[in-house]
């Protein structure tokens, strides 16, 4: 076989090689265009979201500004005597609530060293969750918060769950997230200690009826240190007793 005869065998072959790689390129650069563009519509949808609870929470700052507007917005509530839907019920306190939601009161098991933090699912606290955790650490307690962990199913359920076996119960009431005032009920309703916390460019926006409770104000994380572990410590003795 001369060498004209061998490169006319192997030009068919060496043709069908660069196709064959010629696709695995395109098809690799596909499914990389398609994972970006699909980072991209997550980043695009995460912004937006972000952006539209900031909204919402400079919203309810306005609307809540003052007692007034909370009254007005609240009247059917602040009302109820005169409302046939709100009549108080009759019937004895029981766990319906709970056990609709599949919480078995009966195997939950208050853990001392855990304190559970009330807090909008925003990356704007974030800061201030870790700033908190490691002050609850100093004194050797375990802070945790609702989306911390994958939750798949009923993610309140998870979250009545942690409220029910935490020692003490802290809100972030920031933001006037409702989340965070509804789970918040739940808690004074059981019982949990909880302790609350408001920057002072905040408190004029807290509902009237929390302000009398145990509320820390802080002007920086050095205000929140020093407060908050005095709190803390003080919940401490009285749960003990």
């Amino acid at each position: 076989m001369n060498l004209t005869d061998l490169f006319q065998d192997i030009i068919p072959i060496v043709a069908i090689i660069s196709v064959i790689f010629s696709t695995v390129l395109y098809i690799n650069s596909r499914q990389r265009k398609s994972r970006d563009e699909a980072r991209e519509t997550r980043a695009e949808l995460s912004y937006l979201r972000e952006r539209i609870e900031r909204q919402m929470y400079e919203l309810n700052n306005k609307l809540y500004s003052d007692s007034s507007r909370w009254q007005e917005v609240n009247h059917l509530l602040l009302n109820k005597n005169d409302n046939e839907q709100l009549k108080a019920s009759t019937k004895p306190f029981s766990y319906n609530f709970f056990e609709n939601l599949g919480v078995n009161i009966e195997k939950i098991n208050i853990q001392k060293d855990l304190v559970f933090f009330l807090t909008p699912f925003h990356t704007d606290y974030k800061e201030e969750f870790m700033y908190i955790e490691k002050i609850c650490y100093d004194l050797g307690l375990k802070c945790s918060r609702g989306d911390e962990d994958f939750v798949k199913g009923n993610v309140l359920k998870y979250i009545l769950e942690k409220i029910l076996s935490s020692r003490i119960v802290i809100a972030n009431l920031n933001g006037r997230n409702p989340n965070v005032y509804y789970e918040l009920g739940i808690a004074h309703a059981v019982g949990k200690p909880v302790i609350l916390i408001s920057d002072t460019k905040s408190f004029e926006s807290i509902p009237f009826d929390l302000q009398s409770n145990k509320l820390i104000l802080y002007k920086n994380h050095q205000d929140l240190w020093k407060s908050l572990t005095n709190a803390l410590a003080q919940s401490l003795i009285e749960s003990d007793k």
